[in-house]
């Protein structure tokens, strides 16, 4: 489980595409707060990689968690 806080608002439909189509399976708690649940590490591996790149340029800020 993935912990994620969107930085940039305007950024929002993309990084949610993403994520759908890298496998994970999305719950808002906020306009700004997802939780990202991925089914196996395949699709963990894509999701970290996706978000480390999105932090990077400060479109989001992540963390992970049990689940």
């Amino acid at each position: 489980v993935f912990r994620v806080g969107i930085e940039e608002p305007a950024c929002v439909d993309e990084i949610v595409r993403v994520l759908t189509a890298l496998g994970g399976l999305l719950e808002w708690s906020s306009s700004s707060l997802i939780a990202v649940d991925a089914a196996d590490i395949e699709i963990a591996g894509g999701v970290t990689r996706y978000l480390a790149d999105q932090e990077r340029t400060g479109a989001l800020v992540y963390e992970t968690g049990d689940s």
